[in-house]
């Protein structure tokens, strides 16, 4: 009689966002009963695992290639940062992985950052890997609202929200093969990969001392008074606006 082979599960490398580990691990373990798992120790250590007969490794590198073959046939990456490579995926008839975006806006790193700046793309999707960055071969993915006013902050805790909820309601049907791969059409110049490097160094924005970003911060700071705070229109839609400078060190 043939092995029933597992799922295995790469778990977050997300520090900053504990909380999400441990949801995403609790709604594996609700809808997927023969799986194992890959956690970081620095993260293992600080999540409330489950007494289950799961196994866990601290790194997918030191998984046997043979173990790999024999006991697995589905992998499922969870906020992880790896790239994996064909020789990694070859190993799996089934991969799926999670991401903070509509695919195919924002591939690649910091896709709240991209959605919240160009009001576009943010969502929430479940495809298929290959060894390129979040290419559109897509089980599902929903689509999210930015409004003019939220944060990049707001934009990404939205996307996660909704990351969590399309993987709890979905990832049964894909496993049973319900949910069908489709492949969605895009340009590698419009939908292009966004690396951390486009990323504002150190989250830091540089102005020209007489440019029109300045004089505007300028003449908001001029108009801020506790009994009359500054208000911007923008689309006729009249916003409160409030800024606070702090000096800090370079």
């Amino acid at each position: 009689m043939l092995k029933k082979k597992k799922i295995l599960i790469m778990l977050g490398n997300d520090k900053f966002n504990l909380n999400l580990c441990q949801k995403l691990y609790d709604i594996s373990l609700k809808n997927i009963s023969n799986c194992d798992f890959v956690i970081k120790p620095d993260i293992k250590k600080r999540l409330i695992l489950k007494k289950k007969k799961h196994k866990i490794f601290n790194n997918f590198n030191n998984i046997n290639k043979k173990n790999l073959i024999e006991d697995y046939d589905t992998l499922i990456n969870l906020w992880g940062s790896r790239i994996f490579t064909k020789e990694d995926l070859k190993y799996f008839k089934k991969n799926i992985n999670i991401h903070p975006s509509y695919l195919p806006y924002w591939r690649g790193k910091n896709s709240a950052y991209y959605a919240n700046l160009n009001q576009i793309g943010n969502g929430a999707t479940l495809h298929e890997m290959d060894e390129k960055i979040d290419t559109p071969n897509i089980y599902i993915r929903k689509k999210l609202d930015v409004k003019y006013n939220e944060n990049g902050f707001k934009t990404y805790l939205k996307s996660v929200k909704l990351c969590l909820e399309i993987y709890d309601r979905n990832i049964k049907d894909i496993l049973l093969n319900k949910i069908k791969l489709k492949k969605i059409k895009y340009s590698n110049k419009k939908f292009r990969v966004f690396m951390k490097k486009e990323f504002p160094k150190n989250k830091t924005l540089i102005l020209k001392e007489k440019g029109i970003i300045s004089r505007f911060i300028r003449q908001s700071l001029s108009l801020d008074f506790p009994k009359n705070k500054i208000k911007v229109i923008l689309n006729k839609q009249k916003y409160d606006l409030s800024l606070e400078l702090k000096k800090v060190k370079i």
